[in-house]
């Protein structure tokens, strides 16, 4: 091998495929997607007559089986929409309007189904949604929009204040209150169905609160507050939240958490039901979350009913706990939620410190509303590029009529679609290929000329991207940029090849149309650098004499996978050592690698026999797929079959031939079995 430099070389990059290993079907489990809806609205006697058209913001949780093969060779999945909660305005009902799915009807079934035989997508992915359409009543979903966060959050690097309050309202009744600021106040952590939702009254805007000790020099034992069931026909209870402020505890104490019905004055009455929470589920240090789960019981309480949650300390003699309130500052100050038992009897902290502060307390239930419903599902259908299927738009072609079911009367025609948001901004690292065809000479080279040599790159390619937007031409439009690109192959005639950028590649993604994202343009101007190290040279495009490579593809998926972004224009070239000085030219050519040919199920004999003819592993397999991977030839009857190196994903990459060599010519490990 020669060590001189190339005094001239012009260098062909193909193509820049990403190419999906992580694409295919993943293991069962659950998507939690945002989602945006259209409705129109028709008159309910006149199906043709529009009378208003409503956009409508949510979320959805769907679960997804494993892949199976429906018989035919073609893999399927099955899906299932566990949770629809979309909300927008009505000028025609003048109101809030929900859509939720309906809890007592069948389950909202789909299925994503292979196009194409041995093909994960595009796939068929459809739902039939059995929901219900509530008008100005709703489940309150404030907490359906946090973020859970698993576990409570404690700042050490914060400084606790803490004050000293004496307070006397109630004959005979003294209480030393402790204020608490400058830590950090978590959410609940909880991971609850989102068919759920928490009710609380204290202030989630508090910075600093107060906190009580229990059991007290007072007597006080018992700390409880009040429930009411509003916006719904009736709601189960699930689990009582209790806030507890840890660093103050003493001893080892257990928790006993109590639920009551109301005595009609807004204090405990009835004991229902109790659970006891351990030690060992308590927070030991700054804030933190208690809870009982009371979903055994099945209570369930209806429209307008109050009921009671309240604990106290279960232990040996000393021990105690500190319970959490805000500072009389929420909406329901003024409504008596919070109460102590006293001296054998329920007070309500506004009647013992002339304060109304609330517990931070929580009840998470499931609650049922009335509303109207669909004559019968609709049938929302979509091609979908990946899962979860971002950027897609599902929908059934049909006017669906909603039925009053007091009276059975069609309150209306409804016509809508869905579509699953995009993915949050963030950063994708995706297995790239790149391909480079060398030509050795002096001038651009001439249509239909030959290049010296191909070389085949392999590596990852780290992307980042913006939040969606409409640009002027009211387009929606992401912001892209390759951060960093690695790939690297090895050429016959200089040996390792290595291609990275030395600054970033800015890009876009604009949708094609004007009613959904996908399909979009996608383009980066690349600015890179060719390395080979054995000869000690480096080359770069020209940036002097013409702009970097704009490569561009029409995508179907974020990340862009399995698309090839190409160039046709020649760029000049120059060595990083002598800047300004064309010494050649890069033509990025559109090179698509042959799809392979359905494959029977089961196609996988043994692998490394990539001609299929089940004899043993020899040269002219090996060549075969040489032959595929660099050089465009066509793919292996059986794509598992080319596939040796673990993880076993169907892709046939340098790293596998470098196997079969060593096993064909060196004694190396045989494949793997199929």
């Amino acid at each position: 091998m020669s060590n001189s430099k190339l005094s001239v070389i012009v260098i062909l990059i193909s193509s820049i495929c990403v190419i999906g290993s992580v694409l295919a079907y993943p293991p069962s489990g659950y998507d939690y997607i945002s989602t945006t809806a259209h409705i129109d609205f028709y008159h309910p006697q006149d199906s043709s007559m529009f009378l208003e058209g409503m956009d409508m913001t949510g979320r959805a949780v769907i679960w997804r089986g494993d892949e199976y093969d429906t018989g035919n060779c073609i893999m399927a999945i099955d899906t299932r929409m566990d949770t629809l909660i979309l909300r927008g305005y009505s000028t025609l009902f003048g109101d809030s309007v929900f859509i939720t799915l309906d809890r007592e009807s069948p389950p909202s079934d789909g299925m994503i189904t292979q196009v194409t035989p041995g093909i994960d997508f595009p796939a068929e992915s459809f739902f039939d949604v059995y929901y219900k359409v509530t008008i100005g009543s709703s489940p309150d979903l404030l907490k359906f929009e946090a973020t859970y966060q698993g576990g409570f959050s404690y700042d050490i690097n914060n400084k606790v204040g803490v004050a000293n309050l004496d307070k006397t309202i109630l004959d005979g009744f003294t209480a030393e209150l402790k204020e608490i600021s400058d830590e950090v106040i978590p959410s609940t952590p909880t991971n609850k169905d989102y068919f759920c939702e928490n009710i609380y009254y204290y202030d989630d805007t508090a910075t600093s609160t107060f906190v009580f000790d229990m059991p007290n020099s007072n007597g006080t034992d018992m700390f409880q507050t009040r429930f009411t069931v509003t916006g719904a026909s009736e709601c189960t209870l699930k689990i009582a939240w209790i806030l507890m402020y840890g660093s103050f505890m003493v001893g080892t104490p257990d928790m006993m958490v109590y639920l009551w019905d109301d005595d009609g004055f807004g204090l405990p009455g009835t004991l229902l039901d109790s659970v006891l929470v351990p030690y060992a589920a308590l927070p030991i240090s700054g804030f933190g979350w208690a809870f009982a789960d009371f979903s055994a019981g099945n209570w369930v309480f209806s429209e307008g009913e109050d009921y009671h949650y309240g604990w106290s300390v279960i232990g040996g003699s000393g021990d105690i706990l500190w319970g959490v309130t805000d500072k009389g500052t929420g909406p329901h100050n003024g409504e008596a939620r919070s109460g102590m038992f006293y001296q054998g009897a329920h007070y309500s902290i506004l009647d013992l410190y002339g304060e109304d502060y609330v517990f931070f307390m929580e009840s998470e239930v499931c609650c049922v509303t009335s509303g109207y419903y669909p004559l019968y599902p609709p049938h929302m259908t979509s091609l979908i590029y990946q899962i979860p299927p971002y950027g897609r738009v599902y929908q059934d072609p049909r006017k669906i009529p909603i039925i009053d079911p007091n009276n059975g009367e069609t309150i209306a025609w409804i016509w809508h679609k869905h579509e699953v948001d995009l993915p949050d901004p963030g950063v994708d690292d995706v297995p790239t290929i790149g391909t480079m065809a060398l030509v050795i000479g002096p001038v651009p080279p001439q249509p239909g000329q030959l290049p010296d040599e191909v070389i085949e790159l392999v590596g990852n390619t780290i992307i980042s991207r913006s939040q969606v937007y409409y640009n002027p031409y009211e387009k929606r439009e992401i912001q892209t940029e390759i951060i960093e690109m690695n790939l690297v192959g090895e050429s016959q005639l200089f040996g390792l090849a290595i291609l990275s950028l030395p600054f970033p590649a800015p890009g876009l993604a604009t949708a094609i149309g004007s009613d959904e994202f996908f399909p979009a343009e996608s383009f980066f101007d690349v600015y890179y650098e060719i390395e080979f190290p054995w000869i000690g040279q480096t080359m770069t495009p020209s940036l002097s004499a013409s702009p970097p490579p704009h490569m561009v593809a029409e995508i179907e998926a974020l990340p862009p996978y399995n698309r090839q972004f190409i160039d046709p224009v020649y760029h000049p070239i120059e060595d990083i050592s002598m800047p300004g000085i064309i010494i050649g030219w890069v033509l990025p050519i559109h090179w698509v690698q042959p799809a392979p040919e359905p494959d029977p199920c089961d196609c996988c004999i043994k692998r490394g026999d990539a001609l299929h003819d089940n004899q043993l592993v020899l040269v002219n397999d090996l060549v075969y797929l040489v032959n595929y991977v660099f050089k465009g030839g066509p793919p292996p009857p059986c794509l598992e079959e080319g596939d040796v190196v673990l993880p076993l994903d169907d892709l046939i990459l340098v790293n596998d031939l470098v196997y079969l060599v060593n096993f064909v010519f060196k004694s190396g490990p045989p494949p793997p079995p199929c």
